[in-house]
């Protein structure tokens, strides 16, 4: 029965990131970047190509608040004016 004691449940722990950028080129760097913080998962919106979806699965015992702030800072910095519409946050369920 779900809840007994003594069962565990998997929690999930990831960092999302949504932007938008004209440069695949950009993109790509973004993306090679961010794999410092763990693994990286990307979606590519199929209506708006400038879109994309990033989850980042980090180590079980990071700060996941210090991490997406992390996160922005690299985005922001790889990025430099060519992306915009940045958004991150984290998830732990």
């Amino acid at each position: 029965m779900a809840g007994e004691k003594g069962e565990k449940r998997k929690v999930k722990r990831v960092i999302r990131l949504f932007f938008n950028t004209y440069d695949e080129n950009v993109a790509k760097k973004i993306f090679e970047s961010l794999k410092v913080f763990g693994e990286v998962k990307v979606r590519r919106s199929s209506i708006l190509k400038e879109f994309y979806y990033v989850e980042i699965t980090p180590p079980a015992d990071a700060d996941l608040k210090d991490l997406a702030s992390k996160v922005e800072e690299v985005v922001r910095s790889v990025g430099d004016d060519s992306v915009f519409g940045i958004r991150v946050y984290y998830v732990q369920t």
